[in-house]
């Protein structure tokens, strides 16, 4: 295979960098930017992953697949943390609200 020019590879890194900060910029408003910015280096590093392994050789490819399937699971696997907490503290607060609910009930009962 053809290797990779250090020019068009700088030209990539610079192309995804200010789609990321485009990107980074959209998402800060709709999830936040602690999360926007999680996303954006996932949505990225996949990315240029995938630039690299165009050019690479067959087992090279598979060792640049194995990671990008570690990376995007422990990707995964961060973000889904933080929405069951997410989940977790809506369905408390839901039943919380519900207790009160039936206790200012029975207090009015007893009156």
């Amino acid at each position: 295979m053809k290797r990779q020019s250090f020019f068009k590879g700088v030209i990539v890194a610079a192309v995804l960098a200010l789609v990321g900060s485009i990107a980074f910029y959209g998402l800060s408003y709709a999830a936040g930017s602690e999360r926007a910015f999680h996303i954006v280096a996932i949505i990225l590093g996949g990315a240029y992953i995938a630039y690299l392994l165009r050019g690479s050789s067959e087992r090279t490819g598979r060792i640049v697949v194995f990671s990008v399937w570690v990376a995007i699971t422990s990707g995964v696997w961060f973000l889904t943390t933080d929405l069951t907490l997410a989940l977790n503290k809506a369905r408390q607060e839901s039943i919380t609200a519900e207790l009160l609910d039936i206790v200012g009930g029975m207090a009015a009962v007893e009156r």
